[in-house]
């Protein structure tokens, strides 16, 4: 048992030398090629004959990004000399061969279309190729990737190009990315569904809030519409209460008072019966003595000596003083007592209240200058029967009494308000289209609320030029029209109208003259003129008809005085001027170069007329010096006749009268070679009449019928060519037509009776207020104007839910002639809804400290079914002290001008380094009319991948082969990172968006560290993406910024020597190894090396390093250094030398031919024993 354990354990330990042996000799390319088999996807073989053999293996990464190769390709034994070769083609969108590894090593060339890799190893002996490259995927679409790859042994002298194999390799990553698509559309369609359910069920909650809205909207309106009807109710009630109570009171104290004029009666009966006779003798002495004196006296009354009294409290009475008034004055016309020069009047709250002046039982004569026409308008104006005022407060501006109507109308109430003059009233409304309204103006007149007399005289002019364009006969016929219009029955009933008519040429034209006034119509029209064929009387004494026509007024009682005077031309005879001053009341209305500084005070109408009629100035000189010289009269010079004329007209409006002018026809006229402009005809019509409104040109003769009637209407008619005067008010805007006029399309008008719209004029001046003329209305008759209006929603000034009013001060002018005197219409007022816009501004990714003092934000809006987007405003938002970013936009129009609903969206001026997010804009569920709108700031940050690598594209890793970098951002640094010792990278992340500075501050060791500096810019995209850019260059994971270090190298230089001999020689033959230590056992191979025959060794280009030098075989005949050497290559140890000495070996006999392998066995055998021997002692010992 013993003797064949011990033949065990020899057999053993010599199968074991022997295996070992054997695996020395196995070739390495087969082991590789075992393992590359075994390890790859798929395989193809690319060539296979008497040159060698040559094989491909692919495989995908998992995302298909990346196709790694391993090519083998094997040399046998060739004639001529020979090297490996590769060749491929790759398709569109893959990227060009990157080597991974080669042995031999070598690179990839571009030649046209192909990637040939060739390491140039040209041998006729074997050899073998291993290559290992990746190729880049970037197609999105193609399911296959088709290559083109080959392989040969390319010889040096005879090259021939290898076969290509067509390759299919599926593409992976396309079909990832269509998997990507489909998950990302169903996910899409997914999100927009979810999106509409969520839309239709809003648009299903709004509903049903709008119904709910508009249903507690209509309970409110009908509440208040009920509560509106009881108020009044209760208020007619009061009000009939009251003036039921007042009537009984009135009645009372009537009754009273006739009681009381009933004993005064009787009284006074008694009393005139003693005093008749000599009251009667007492008044024919006195009628004597007037008559007498208006036919001798000459002067005209002076301006201070019949001065009216006019109150100044203009307020108007209230009705108990104006029954009292109308009283008194009925007492006054019941009386036949006459008090001369003693009764006068004056006007209070709307009336003439008369204290002194001649009264009979046939009326008055008032004592009084201004111009009756004014008087009646003063009366219009002060008679304002209900008051209007407004309320200005955070509601806006609306009248102080109104009635709701609609949501956003308030109108005055009551209307209409009632005038003197007539009945206004003036309301808005709404229209279907929001913001807009209708606005309607009523004006209805009246017959004046007193009985007033009025007397005219109709002054004709008769003179010769009036033949022309058949002057007399157009006037004559307009004149009968006139006369007969105010005097018929109808318009006359209780005969309070008289007329008087003065025909003159160059005298009073007695034939066709009646100073008597009178109601009989045919008294006058029987003797209009019908022609003006005068002959030598056929001149033009205008000044000799005014004075009879103030003549005949003078003995009026009429409450009203009027003169109208018809004439085609200048006058050419005048009364003698006796005196005369300055600064009368002439007025040069049509600015001739010269004028009057100068008027008369007083004439001598006894003696001669200046002038024979035939021409207009006096001369200087010649002949007949009292008819045609000119004169001075108190220093003045009297030239013409026209200064006397206007002068007389000033005695008659002294007088109280009311003078009407009517140009014929008026031109420039040349009479015996003297000229007259149009101009100074004008200036004395104008002058003649009581001021410029009461003077009509009549430049067509056909006009002169036309003129007569408004002249009419101003005697008959409350309100005569009357106007109204409409601006628009604030932020409103007057809705014209598409061509921006405003016309009759724009407006409605009616009236009560059609014929009152053939004078009206409806038009618009250029700032946007409307004009209406020609309003001639009486006793129940009306006109109505109709427009439409908008709120100017869209102004930058405009505040919603706040009343403006539709217009501004809107007049009536009753009375042409008197454009200062006006009433006032009631003015609406109308508001538009809106939105309160509140926001609150969130911040994320950051903190306080890298937040703005302030933001701004800038308000848009859209109105619906446009795209433009309106700037609206800009808010500012800071935190407050909660550190909370709340912000109001104030009250927002809900429409704009058109009504179209607007759209809002707020957009937020760039914050540096953050991205905003306006997140929604929703109504308040909760507040009518309050919009909420969020916002999100994130803190935009990115970040950028660098990777070390050495000159072949390798990452530099290991935990002693680290770099260390520093970033920093305008000169500060932000960062200090060391290389993964496992990657060879750094992530730099969470970095600002701005522009930062790379640079190595440690190199891994060994390595040349990086001189240079690297700029990475980190920014925001046009697609709204972060990302990081050096060089031009997007910086991904996927493509880092490599930043290559070169090796530090040095040398080692061995010197082989014989130590035996005394004088060292190079010894040939020895072998070494320079390995590196990565653990105590663990090593790789840098260089290996023989000594060459100068017993010399040099390893170059070693990189800076701990090595380790190892002989591993020693020259022939020598012993082996059993010494291995520590090498340190580094910045102050660069080029190494070192010389080893080898011993000689003992010398064996030589037996020929077993050579060592006899050695080997003994060897085996010796050491088998030995291990017996061992295990044998041991047993012993045990």
């Amino acid at each position: 048992m013993k003797t064949q354990q011990k033949k065990l354990h020899t057999h053993v330990i010599a199968l074991l030398f022997i295996f070992f042996q054997f695996i020395q000799f196995i070739p390495h390319s087969l082991i590789s090629s075992l393992q590359a088999s075994a390890e790859a996807t798929q395989s193809v073989t690319l060539f296979s004959d008497k040159t060698g053999t040559g094989k491909a293996d692919w495989s995908l990464s998992e995302d298909g990004k990346l196709i790694t190769w391993e090519v083998t390709v094997t040399q046998d034994e060739t004639e001529k000399e020979s090297s490996p070769r590769v060749e491929m083609v790759v398709p569109k969108d893959v990227g060009a061969p990157e080597l991974v590894s080669a042995t031999p090593t070598g690179v990839f060339k571009s030649v046209d279309d192909r990637y040939i890799f060739e390491p140039q190893t040209y041998t006729t002996n074997s050899q073998t190729l291993t290559l290992t490259f990746k190729t880049s995927v970037n197609d999105l679409t193609s399911e296959k990737l088709n290559f083109k790859i080959g392989a040969s042994i390319y010889e040096k002298e005879a090259a021939v190009n290898p076969p290509l194999q067509a390759l299919s390799i599926p593409n992976k990553l396309a079909q990832l990315e269509k998997e990507r698509i489909a998950e990302e559309k169903a996910e899409k369609e997914a999100e927009e569904k979810r999106l509409a359910e969520q839309e239709k069920a809003k648009k299903e909650a709004a509903k049903l809030e709008a119904e709910k809205a508009a249903q507690e909207e209509a309970d409110r309106l009908a509440a208040e519409k009920a509560e509106k009807e009881a108020a009044e109710r209760a208020a007619q009630e009061k009000a009939e209460k009251e003036a039921e109570e007042k009537r009984l009171a009135e009645q009372e104290k009537a009754e009273k008072e006739a009681a009381k004029l009933e004993a005064e009666k009787a009284a006074q009966t008694e009393s005139d019966k003693d005093t008749e006779k000599e009251q009667s003798t007492d008044d024919s002495a006195k009628t004597d003595e007037n008559l007498e004196k208006e036919e001798t006296t000459n002067d005209p009354v002076e301006e201070g000596d019949q001065e009216e009294k006019v109150s100044e409290d203009s307020e108007p009475l209230d009705k108990e003083s104006e029954e009292q008034a109308i009283e008194e004055e009925s007492e006054n016309s019941d009386s036949n007592e006459l008090a001369e020069e003693e009764q006068e009047y004056y006007i209070e709250g709307g009336k003439e209240i008369y204290t002194g002046g001649p009264r009979t039982t046939d009326g008055f004569i008032p004592v009084k200058k201004q111009p009756v026409m004014q008087q009646r308008a003063a009366l219009l104006a002060m008679a304002g029967l209900t008051s209007i005022n407004y309320i200005t407060d955070s509601e806006g501006t609306y009248p102080s009494s109104y009635s709701q109507d609609g949501s956003t109308v308030r109108n005055h109430s009551p209307q209409p308000v009632e005038y003197e003059a007539g009945k206004l009233k003036k309301t808005a409304s709404e229209t279907a289209v929001p913001g807009q309204y209708d606005i309607t103006l009523e004006v209805s007149g009246k017959t004046v609320t007193e009985t007033e007399y009025t007397d005219i005289v109709l002054v004709l002019d008769n003179s010769n030029s009036m033949v022309d364009n058949n002057r007399v006969t157009v006037a004559s016929n307009a004149a009968t029209s006139f006369i007969n219009g105010l005097l018929n029955q109808n318009a006359n009933p209780d005969g309070s109208i008289r007329m008087a008519l003065v025909t003159y040429a160059s005298q009073i034209l007695s034939s066709h003259t009646s100073t008597t006034l009178t109601t009989d119509a045919t008294d006058l029209t029987s003797i209009l003129p019908w022609d003006a064929n005068n002959g030598q009387i056929g001149g033009t004494h205008t000044q000799a008809a005014l004075r009879q026509a103030r003549t005949i007024l003078s003995g009026s009682n009429a409450t009203n005085k009027i003169v109208i005077f018809l004439s085609d031309g200048l006058p050419t005879l005048s009364y003698r001027m006796s005196t005369a001053t300055s600064n009368g009341p002439l007025v040069n209305y049509e600015g001739t170069s010269s004028f009057y500084n100068f008027y008369g005070t007083s004439f001598n109408y006894n003696s001669t007329s200046k002038g024979d009629g035939t021409r207009y100035y006096l001369s200087s000189s010649g002949w007949s010096p009292a008819i045609h010289q000119q004169y001075s009269a108190s220093g003045y010079t009297v030239t013409d006749h026209f200064v006397s004329t206007m002068s007389e007209a000033v005695f008659a409006k002294n007088a109280g009268i009311d003078l009407y002018g009517v140009g014929i026809e008026l031109t420039d006229q040349t009479v015996n070679s003297q000229f007259a402009s149009r101009e100074q005809a004008l200036n004395v019509m104008k002058n003649v009449a009581t001021d410029d409104n009461y003077y009509y040109d009549a430049s067509q003769v056909s006009q002169i019928q036309d003129i007569l009637e408004q002249i009419s209407t101003t005697v008959t008619k409350s309100i005569a060519n009357g106007s109204i005067t409409d601006p628009m008010g604030d932020q409103i805007i007057l809705d014209k037509g598409t061509d921006g006029t405003f016309d009759s399309s724009d407006y409605s008008l009616q009236a009560s009776s059609p014929n009152l719209l053939n004078s009206v004029q409806v038009t618009e001046n250029p700032n946007g207020t409307i004009k209406v003329t020609g309003l001639n209305l009486g006793a129940n008759e009306w006109i109505r104007l109709v427009y439409t209006v908008h709120l100017d929603t869209e102004d930058s000034g405009f505040t919603p839910n706040y009343y403006y009013q539709t217009n501004g001060e809107t007049l009536l002018t009753p009375v042409a002639n008197t454009p200062n005197v006006t009433n006032k219409f009631p003015i609406p007022s109308v508001k538009a809804p809106g939105w309160l816009l509140n926001g609150e501004k969130s911040w994320e990714n950051d903190s306080p400290a890298d937040r703005p003092d302030s933001i701004v934000l800038n308000l848009y809006r859209t109105a619906e079914g446009t795209t433009q987007k309106q700037f609206v405003r800009q808010i500012t938002v800071s935190p407050d002290t909660n550190d909370n970013w709340l912000f109001e936009a104030g009250s927002l129009a809900r429409f704009d001008n058109l009504g179209r609903t607007f759209t809002y969206s707020i957009e937020e001026e760039p914050v540096a380094d953050y991205d905003s997010d306006v997140e929604s804009v929703t109504e308040d569920t909760s507040q009518s009319g309050v919009l909420n709108v969020s916002l999100t700031n994130t803190l935009m940050t990115g970040g950028f991948v660098i990777e070390k690598t050495d000159s072949e594209g390798n990452p530099i890793t290991g935990e002693n082969l680290t770099a260390e970098f520093t970033l920093s951002k305008n000169g500060t640094v932000v960062g200090t990172h060391t290389t993964d010792p496992n990657t060879g990278r750094i992530t730099f992340e969470d970095l600002r968006v701005g522009t930062y500075i790379l640079s190595e501050t440690s190199a891994p060791n060994g390595y040349e560290g990086m001189s240079d500096t690297i700029e990475v810019e980190i920014r925001l995209d046009e697609d709204d993406i972060v990302r990081a850019y050096a060089n031009g260059d997007v910086i991904t994971l996927e493509n880092p910024i490599q930043i290559e270090n070169m090796l530090k190298v040095g040398s080692l230089t061995i010197q082989k020597v014989d130590a035996s001999i005394q004088e060292p020689s190079p010894l040939a033959g020895a072998e070494f190894e320079l390995r590196l230590y990565t653990s105590e056992v663990d090593y790789t191979v840098i260089a290996t090396g023989t000594t060459d025959a100068q017993g010399e060794l040099v390893f170059e280009d070693i990189p800076h390093g701990e090595y380790v030098l190892v002989e591993t075989k020693a020259p022939a005949g020598y012993l082996l250094q059993d010494d291995s050497f520590s090498i340190t290559i580094n910045d102050e140890l660069s080029d190494v030398e070192l010389t080893i000495e080898n011993e000689r070996q003992a010398e064996l006999p030589s037996t020929g031919s077993m050579g060592t392998t006899i050695f080997s066995v003994l060897g085996v055998s010796l050491m088998g024993g030995a291990l017996y021997g061992l295990n044998k002692k041991k047993r012993k010992r045990s």
